[in-house]
């Protein structure tokens, strides 16, 4: 009993340091994907660490890639994002940008040294 009482115990403190994390990385996706730009770039500006993060499968990158935010997107690339991270499916940011026909985020992914990775 008292094992389990620890065990619960550092499960509620993990969960309410992680909380604010999780919730900055899910409202840094809700930025990319709403295309404001201006807020998106001030919450990683603020916390650099969200640039490389993962929330929801997907890095920030993915995130452009997939929506064609192409200013988002270049400051991930110039301030360290991988260029070839694989998403919870297995793919690079290249092949979601493929997928959605978003050319000019292919041609800044390639210029970056992006490959076609897949599962």
């Amino acid at each position: 009993m008292e094992f389990t009482m620890r065990l619960l115990s550092a499960v509620l403190i993990a969960a309410s340091l992680c909380g604010p994390a999780l919730a900055g990385d899910a409202a840094l996706n809700d930025l990319i994907w709403s295309g404001t730009n201006d807020q998106a770039l001030q919450v990683m500006k603020n916390d650099p660490a969200l640039i490389t993060s993962v929330s929801g499968g997907y890095t920030p990158l993915h995130l452009a890639s997939m929506v064609g935010n192409i200013e988002i997107a270049q400051f991930l690339l110039d301030n360290g994002a991988d260029v070839n991270a694989l998403d919870f499916e297995g793919y690079s940011p290249l092949v979601r940008a493929k997928a959605n026909r978003n050319d000019d985020i292919v041609e800044l992914l390639l210029a970056h040294g992006g490959k076609e990775l897949r599962p």
